[in-house]
């Protein structure tokens, strides 16, 4: 007998089969990745603004961002104060979520 120089069908069927099994349970924890990540950077840009208004208020004597220099609250509609507490749409200028 001379030595064997290729995979028999049945072998290649074994590897296929091995493959798929394997991408299987991997293709469903590649799409739980993908949404754990939006929610990651989510709370990471809100943890960003949290301490840029910590920041604000420590720097400005305990005034916080929605606050003109008389430490009364602004209605400027421009502040961006106004239009974060004003909820989505409501102000006509972004209409979005904020």
């Amino acid at each position: 007998m001379h030595p064997r120089a290729a995979f028999t069908l049945i072998e290649l069927v074994i590897v296929i089969v091995i493959i798929g099994i394997i991408a299987a349970i991997a293709v469903p924890r590649m799409g739980n990745a993908a949404q754990n990540s939006r929610v990651s950077t989510a709370v990471s840009n809100l943890q960003s603004l949290r301490k840029a208004a910590d920041l604000f208020t420590a720097e400005h004597e305990g005034r916080t961002p929605n606050y003109d220099e008389t430490n009364t609250r602004t209605d400027d509609p421009d502040s961006i104060a106004v239009r974060l507490t004003k909820g989505p749409g409501n102000d006509g200028v972004t209409g979005g979520p904020y």
